[in-house]
C-alpha cells in the first residue's frame, strides 16, 4: 500500500511539473530582434569595430555578434517568474555548433533592472536588452547566427523586412598577424 502511494505521489509531482512547464513557456514572437550587427569588440554593451558584409580578423582573433532583443510583457512575466530570460546563440556554417545563454541571467537579474524593463514595457509596451557573444575559432567561409528564445525556437527579426526568421551573416577571412 505505501509503495503504491509512493508511486502515485511521484506521478502526481511530474504531472505537475509537466504543467508547471507549459504554464511558463514563452509564447512564440515574446522576443524578437531589433537590431543585430557584427563587430570587433563590444564596449559597455555597445559595439564597437562594426563590419558588414565581411569580416577580415587575424587567426584566433575574435568576432562578435552583438544583438538588441525586444521583450513584450508575456516575456517580462517569465522574467518575474524565472528570474533569468534564457536567449540562446549558436555560430553555423553548414552544421550548428553549441548553444550558448546570452540572456539574461540569474546573477544580473536584480530588482532595480526588473523595475527598469516594467518601465519601459508601461511606456512602449516592450523593453529592450542589449547582449553579445563571440568566436575565436571561426574559419574562412560564411557564417550566420541562430538566435533562440527560452523554448529553444527560432526569434524573429522585427520589421524591416516584416516577421522574417533571424539568422544574420558575414563573410569570414582569416590572417596571419604581422
Amino acid at each position: 500500500m505505501a509503495r503504491k502511494l509512493k508511486h502515485v505521489l511521484v506521478f502526481a509531482e511530474l504531472a505537475l511539473l509537466a504543467a508547471g512547464s507549459n504554464a511558463t513557456a514563452l509564447a512564440e514572437d515574446s522576443i524578437s530582434v531589433e537590431k543585430a550587427v557584427f563587430c570587433r569588440t563590444v564596449d559597455h554593451l555597445n559595439p564597437v569595430g562594426i563590419f558588414s558584409a565581411s569580416a577580415v580578423i587575424h587567426k584566433e582573433e575574435p568576432l562578435y555578434i552583438w544583438i538588441r532583443v525586444r521583450g513584450n510583457d508575456e516575456a517580462l512575466r517569465m522574467l518575474k517568474s524565472w528570474k533569468r530570460l534564457p536567449i540562446y546563440y549558436s555560430w553555423v556554417k553548414g552544421a550548428q555548433t553549441g548553444l550558448v545563454d546570452i540572456g539574461i541571467k540569474p546573477q544580473r537579474f536584480s530588482q532595480t533592472i526588473l523595475k527598469a524593463l516594467e518601465w519601459q514595457v508601461a511606456d512602449h509596451g516592450y523593453f529592450t536588452w542589449r547582449t553579445y557573444g563571440y568566436s575565436q575559432h571561426l574559419s574562412d567561409g560564411n557564417w550566420s547566427v541562430s538566435l533562440l528564445d527560452a523554448n529553444k525556437k527560432i526569434i524573429r527579426e522585427i520589421p524591416p523586412p516584416v516577421n522574417r526568421v533571424f539568422k544574420p551573416t558575414i563573410a569570414v577571412i582569416t590572417q596571419r598577424p604581422n
